[in-house]
């Protein structure tokens, strides 16, 4: 599944501004530079507004997160919070009917099996690390979103089960209740869980019986 990428616009503006700043303050170096050479003013205010241009657009994506970054944030804490396993606060970012699904759409499991799950798999197979790649996200509205991640899961060297590091994929489906009176505030939650099959030669197929 491929997701749809922001518009150019919100993607260099307000998610990766680095290289639009560093265009403006190079321009503004070189405006300075033929500006002193030629004594015009003209050249030498452009510069100071591209200066501060390139200021502007560092304040607005310091300032200003999207509902897509926020969707990438979310997605990272996902997996992050498995290990070590915070139970509380990852049951946090599950909806209330989440579903687990298999490769082929066939759901395994509800909220509390993949709550019971994943506690069974964290003490079981001593996971010390899991590292996360969000490979897309996409915002469909203002309520819902996909991901699409990959972990890394790194055992504990003191494991009794030697195995990995293994490479799993996840495609997440998240959505956020209507608040119209704070929209900016309202925490995005999984509402479908995919394990997707990996690429990868590490990479781990969809067991059913892991869960």
């Amino acid at each position: 599944m491929t997701l749809k990428a922001p518009s150019a616009m919100q993607y260099h503006l307000l998610e990766q501004p680095l290289y639009v700043a560093i265009g403006l303050i190079v321009a503004g170096a070189i405006l300075v530079i033929i500006g002193r050479q030629a004594a015009s003013r003209r050249l030498l205010i452009a510069a100071q507004i591209c200066a501060l241009t390139a200021v502007a657009v560092f304040l607005l994506a310091t300032f200003v997160h999207t509902q897509r970054e926020r969707l990438i944030v979310s997605s990272r804490q996902l997996v992050e919070l498995t290990a070590p396993l915070q139970l509380d606060r990852f049951a946090e970012l599950l909806d209330g009917d989440v579903t687990l699904f298999g490769p082929d759409a066939d759901p395994w499991l509800d909220r509390d099996g993949i709550l019971r799950g994943i506690q069974s798999i964290t003490t079981t197979y001593a996971i010390a690390e899991q590292r996360v790649d969000v490979l897309g996200a996409q915002v469909t509205d203002d309520r819902h979103g996909t991901s699409i991640v990959d972990v890394t899961t790194y055992p504990d060297p003191k494991a009794t089960i030697s195995y990995g590091p293994v490479r799993t994929r996840w495609l997440l489906q998240w959505s956020r209740a209507d608040n119209s009176n704070n929209p900016q505030s309202t925490p995005w939650r999984v509402t479908e869980v995919h394990w997707l099959s990996h690429p990868a030669p590490n990479g781990l197929a969809p067991q059913r019986s892991l869960w």
